[in-house]
């Protein structure tokens, strides 16, 4: 007499002795996407392949001194450039324009700076931030633009900032 194991006593798209194969169910055919030369697409695929029209919203702008401006456009990258150059700031600025945003800036730990939202900062601003101050600063000169750079990748990621949500007074 044949034992049946356990794991495929449970499985029910095992076949059984004296079933029919029919009442199982049947694997779902594999789409393979062409890779080289021209696509060829179904006419059903061509239905599915049009985009909707969509109307782009622009986001809610923010008014800010021009100051603050300066460093927001700074930091922060411009939707339709790719090669944004970004040029230094001065640490003091920073701290400066989110503190002019509603985002209070404080001093943790060694070079930890935090900005926390205060209930009077802009729309959507939920949690805060951290910064290490860089060494350049603590000897007098500005963030350099790789590190503008990085700090502006960061605000874009936590807040979904854009250059054109700041707009200069």
């Amino acid at each position: 007499m044949k034992s049946v194991s356990p794991l495929t006593a449970l499985d029910t798209n095992v076949p059984r002795f004296g079933e029919k194969a029919e009442n199982y169910a049947e694997s779902t055919p594999k789409c393979k996407i062409k890779t080289r030369g021209a696509p060829t697409l179904s006419p059903m695929a061509e239905i599915l392949a049009t985009p909707e029209p969509t109307t782009v919203t622009p986001g809610p702008s923010v008014k800010v001194k021009k100051r603050t401006y300066r460093v927001f456009d700074a930091l922060l990258p411009h939707p339709g450039a790719e090669n944004h150059q970004r040029t230094e700031i001065a640490w003091d600025d920073l701290l400066q324009a989110m503190n002019d945003i509603g985002m209070l800036p404080e001093k943790l730990y060694g070079s930890v700076w935090s900005f926390k939202p205060t209930p009077d900062a802009i729309v959507g601003v939920t949690r805060g931030i951290q910064f290490h101050e860089p060494r350049e600063v603590w000897r007098g000169q500005k963030i350099n633009a790789h590190m503008v750079r990085v700090f502006g990748r960061r605000l874009q990621h936590a807040y979904g900032w854009t250059a054109g949500i700041f707009v200069c007074e």
